[in-house]
């Protein structure tokens, strides 16, 4: 398990410096898996932090700062609705509300996207942080509600990567602490061996993203984008219904 799991946060790396929002949704089924719900999404969201970081050194330059400041106030919320949510209603059920909700969001992301581009606008950007919010602090994924917002603005994918990046460090901030508050004893769940490994794969996966980077073009990133948060948003739904059979 702990193969996989640095596995997982190495790909995740990666996938966090090229798309800006691929490190949960590659690593947090793994997590979750491992370490139940409460204390994956809360080591989820630690990493999270750790790897936003690291990137944001990277590409600071390119954050669309006054987005991220109307990103951010609705998000916050949805993290104290998520977690007052997450404290009264089964965490399988949740999972599964927030992944359905995910692919409703990309199917209809890509058929507005068709027809014209959406204005990134006060209430769209609002309610896309809330919903992000929500997600993360319930079920570890906040990263596809980014995605459809990315979709549904034709958001450049340089800015969207990079303004990611803060915006990450902050709400993976604050779902810590609602985490740590609904479950205390949910941080003591991984040994100092095991930390040290996912460290390193965390570091090892920002560099390999890198170059990866270079070598792909807006169009492909832009799918990536979205081709994660449909995987992302599928294996919760799947790891959701699973808990809720066994």
């Amino acid at each position: 398990m702990t193969a996989a799991l640095v596995l997982a946060v190495l790909v995740g790396a990666v996938m966090q410096r090229v798309t800006g929002m691929g490190f949960a949704l590659v690593a947090s089924p793994f997590v979750i898996l491992a370490l139940g719900p409460a204390a994956g999404v809360l080591v989820i969201a630690l990493l999270g932090v750790l790897a936003a970081l690291i990137v944001l050194g990277r590409v600071r330059q390119d954050v669309d700062w006054a987005v991220l400041g109307r990103l951010l106030p609705g998000a916050l919320v949805g993290i104290v609705a998520g977690a007052a949510a997450a404290a009264v209603l089964e965490a399988a059920w949740a999972q599964v509300v927030a992944g359905v909700l995910i692919i409703l969001g990309l199917i209809g992301s890509a058929v507005v996207v068709r027809a014209r581009t959406m204005p990134r606008n006060l209430g769209l950007v609002g309610a896309t942080g809330f919903a992000s919010g929500a997600m993360g602090v319930v079920a570890g994924v906040s990263g596809p509600a980014m995605a459809v917002l990315a979709v549904l603005t034709r958001w450049d994918t340089v800015r969207f990567a990079a303004t990611m990046q803060p915006y990450f460090v902050v709400t993976g901030v604050a779902t810590v602490a609602a985490r740590l508050l609904l479950e205390p004893a949910a941080g003591g769940q991984l040994d100092a061996t095991t930390w040290a490994l996912v460290a390193v794969a965390l570091g090892a996966g920002v560099a390999l993203g890198e170059l990866v980077a270079k070598r792909l073009s807006a169009a492909t990133a832009h799918r990536l984008v979205v081709v994660l948060a449909t995987a992302g948003a599928l294996t919760t739904i799947a790891d959701g219904a699973a808990r809720l059979l066994g």
